[in-house]
């Protein structure tokens, strides 16, 4: 009995920190009493608290720094306030994790094993992913929350860099009661930003279904607005395409023609804020790399694109080339005569410098970009845009001021 004793001690002596905690903690049923009275002895001999060491976790927002904190507390900032599509990780002290993300109608909860994906829960309430958080966390074992999937296999049935088409198309999944989740670039790697909205395999019909039936139903409300137009009620034409910009967000024309209404109103800054995000939605369905630059909002979308492009290669001949939406050239026409009543507005200048690049007119696109930088210096994207082109020609034209 005694060399068994000893036998035992040896062992737990030799196991390392996180297999002692292991087997006291979710290994516990396959370990005799005796065991883990060693292993606890072992732990408190290099001066571990058992308690202590599992009550301490980690926990990141999305690429954040992480926080170490008690798992109690970790658990209370489980709340609805998480931003939609946020995530959430939960590092226990043995080092698996959860990954929370918050979804319009329910959590998805992806479960990490060390750094290796395992698989993934629905959790409808708030209160229900609490209990499973603070299970995993004290290493009290997966709490069932409802069947688990391997999202692996998934399949795609829309992919978008707009917020407002995703939720569309979660809201009409919903309403079809098909399971699905939106997957994020952090998960998915994609450099564009853009988020994917993914079912299973045996939903894929279904859902793309109810997405194209959501598809219908816009291409009704097309069908008013020109009725609308027809009959001269620019204002009840006008508030169709604001429920329109909601709709169908990723759609150009949808932004354009109402630009040209709002022009019609002599509404005159919201007409080009309109034409702006049409040929935004053209160039960058043209080329992901030449976004227009959101300077109103303080995006960095055409900035984020240049230190893509650093260290690569665009010849004038591949610019050229470049196929674009005609109606580009048709905004590009209203912009420049606004201009001449708007000649302060950055948002105008930055598109039409972006369309001057997209058609490879690098001397309009630096006046325009030098014209923004007199209205505002700080103008970080016009400086660094209008470094870009000064560097693409070879440094010629002297140094920027």
């Amino acid at each position: 009995m005694a060399m068994n004793q000893d036998l035992l001690r040896q062992r737990c002596e030799a196991m390392a920190t996180d297999e002692l905690i292991r087997a006291l903690t979710l290994e516990a049923d396959e370990n005799s009493a005796r065991f883990r009275q060693t292993a606890l002895q072992a732990l408190e001999a290099r001066g571990i608290e058992l308690d202590d060491f599992v009550g301490q976790i980690t926990m990141q927002l999305n690429n954040s720094g992480a926080e170490t904190l008690e798992v109690s507390a970790a658990v209370e900032r489980i709340d609805e306030s998480l931003p939609l599509w946020d995530v959430l990780v939960l590092t226990s002290s043995l080092g698996d994790a959860l990954a929370l993300q918050r979804e319009p109608a329910r959590w998805t909860v992806h479960v990490y094993e060390s750094e290796t994906y395992s698989s993934s829960f629905f959790v409808d309430s708030q209160a229900e992913l609490r209990d499973f958080a603070s299970s995993f966390l004290r290493l009290e074992g997966i709490a069932p929350a409802g069947p688990a999937y391997q999202l692996d296999n998934w399949e795609v049935v829309l992919e978008s860099d707009s917020l407002e088409l995703v939720e569309k198309a979660t809201a009409e999944l919903d309403r079809a009661n098909i399971l699905h989740t939106v997957q994020i670039p952090l998960f998915s790697g994609d450099e564009e930003g853009y988020l994917s909205v993914i079912v299973s395999p045996e939903d894929v019909d279904a859902a793309n279904e109810a997405i194209d039936q959501s598809a219908e139903d816009l291409e009704d409300m097309y069908e008013q607005a020109t009725k609308l137009f027809a009959g001269g009620d620019r204002m009840a034409e006008l508030a169709f395409y604001d429920r329109l910009v909601v709709e169908a967000p990723e759609n150009p024309a949808v932004f354009y023609n109402r630009g040209c209404l709002l022009l019609e109103l002599r509404r005159f800054d919201e007409s080009v804020d309109a034409l702006c995000e049409a040929v935004a939605i053209g160039i960058k369905s043209t080329d992901k790399q030449l976004e227009v630059a959101d300077a109103g909002g303080g995006g960095l979308f055409g900035l984020v694109a240049l230190l893509l492009r650093q260290g690569g290669s665009s010849s004038k001949t591949e610019k050229a080339d470049i196929r674009y939406p005609d109606y580009v050239d048709d905004a590009e026409m209203i912009l420049i005569d606004l201009e001449t009543r708007l000649p302060d507005n950055t948002k105008l200048l930055h598109s039409l410098a972006s369309i001057a690049r997209l058609k490879n007119d690098i001397q309009a696109a630096e006046a325009r970009y030098r014209r923004i930088l007199e209205i505002d210096a700080d103008d970080r994207i016009a400086y660094f845009n209008l470094g870009y082109l000064h560097s693409e020609k070879g440094g010629e034209g002297g140094e920027l001021d």
